[in-house]
C-alpha cells in the first residue's frame, strides 16, 4: 500500500485511506499511526500538520485544531494553550501576549490592557498595578508619569489635576499645601507663586490677606506694613494712604 493508506484486512489485496487523524509515512503499512496532540490530519494523510500559533488540539487523533480564546496564546504544535501573565494580554488566536504600555496595566488571563486611572501611572511596560501620584504632581488616566504641580497651585496625593491657590494664599512648585501671605503682604488673586508687599500707606494686619486696608489720615504706613503708625509729634499725615507724615 502507497503513504497514506494501509492493508484494512489482513491478508487483503486492497488499501484503504488512513482515517482522518491518523497516517502513514512509509509504504506497506498495514496500520496507520495516530496523531499526537498539538497535530492534526485529513484522510489519507502521509503525515500529521502542526496546529499554527494561536491555535491547539488536546486530544490524539484530532482532525481540527482549536482557537485560543483571549488572555491565551500558544506556540506551534501546542496540546493546550498558556495563560497570559499580569502586565501582558492578548487578542482571541494569540501565539504571544503582548506586553502592556507604560501607562497601563492588566492582570493575569486579560484581554487587554487597562491604562491608569487619573491620579495614578505606570512607568514601566508589563506592569500588573499603578502607583499613586505623589502630593504636589497630578496625572490623567494613561499616563507614565505625573506631572509638576506650577506654582500657585497645589495637590494632594492621587490627585487627577493640580488645583489653584485661593487668594490670599500661594505655593511653590510641587506643593502639597498652600501657604498664607504674610502680614503686611498679600495675594488678590487665585494660582498666585507669592505674594506682595502691601504698598505704603497701606496695611494686612493679618496672614493670609487678599487685600490691603488704607492707613487712616493722621497715620502712615511704609511697603509690607503690618499696620499703620502714628506721626510723630511736629508731623502729619492730612490724608488717608499717607506712605510718610509731613512735616508741620
Amino acid at each position: 500500500c502507497p503513504t497514506g493508506q494501509h492493508r484494512a484486512v489482513e491478508g487483503a489485496t486492497d488499501c484503504a485511506n488512513c482515517t482522518a487523524g491518523r497516517f502513514t509515512a512509509a509504504g506497506g503499512a498495514e496500520f496507520c499511526s495516530v496523531c499526537p496532540t498539538g497535530y492534526v490530519s485529513a484522510a489519507g494523510a502521509t503525515s500529521c500538520v502542526s496546529c499554527s500559533g494561536g491555535t491547539y488540539n488536546a486530544a490524539p487523533e484530532s482532525t481540527t485544531c482549536l482557537n485560543c480564546p483571549t488572555g491565551k496564546y500558544s506556540d506551534d504544535g501546542a496540546a493546550e494553550c498558556g495563560l497570559c501573565p499580569a502586565g501582558y494580554a492578548s487578542a482571541a488566536v494569540s501565539s504571544e501576549c503582548g506586553i502592556c504600555p507604560a501607562g497601563t496595566k492588566s492582570g493575569i488571563e486579560a484581554a487587554t490592557c487597562t491604562n491608569c486611572t487619573a491620579g495614578t501611572f505606570g512607568s514601566a511596560a508589563g506592569a500588573d498595578t499603578c502607583a499613586d501620584c505623589p502630593a504636589g504632581t497630578a496625572s490623567y488616566q494613561g499616563m507614565p508619569k505625573c506631572s509638576t504641580c506650577a506654582a500657585g497651585t497645589f495637590s494632594v496625593k492621587a490627585s487627577p489635576s493640580c488645583s489653584n491657590c485661593p487668594s490670599g494664599k500661594f505655593s511653590d512648585d510641587a506643593s502639597e499645601t498652600c501657604s498664607e501671605c504674610a502680614v503686611g503682604t498679600f495675594s488678590e488673586n487665585d494660582a498666585s507663586a507669592s505674594c506682595a508687599n502691601c504698598p505704603g500707606g497701606k496695611h494686612a494686619l493679618a496672614k493670609g490677606s487678599s487685600t490691603c486696608a488704607d492707613c487712616n489720615a493722621g497715620l502712615y504706613s511704609a511697603d509690607g506694613a503690618s499696620g499703620c503708625t502714628d506721626c510723630p509729634a511736629g508731623y502729619s499725615a492730612s490724608t488717608s494712604v499717607s506712605a510718610t507724615c509731613s512735616a508741620c
